[in-house]
């Protein structure tokens, strides 16, 4: 939803990662962040074929999105370009 709470519909390549923070889930676009109408848990089921994984218990990611990884820090990079 947009800050004024108009629906915006957005295409899954566009999605980088889907988090929940303070108890909110809030899906992450390079230029958007959102609040979804599912939960979750259905998310994660739903665009697992598409090739978003958990990353932990409160964020999934597109697998597409990720640029590397810090091994050191345990972080997820996404995007070089962004």
């Amino acid at each position: 939803m947009s800050p004024k709470g108009n629906i915006i519909v957005v295409s899954l390549d566009e999605i980088v990662a889907m988090v929940v923070q303070d108890d909110e889930i809030e899906i992450r676009t390079k230029t958007r962040r959102g609040r979804p109408l599912r939960n979750l848990a259905e998310y994660e089921r739903l665009f697992a074929p598409f090739g978003f994984e958990k990353a932990s218990k409160s964020v999934i990611v597109n697998t597409d999105r990720i640029w590397t990884f810090c091994e050191e820090n345990k972080t997820l990079y996404f995007d070089k370009k962004a």
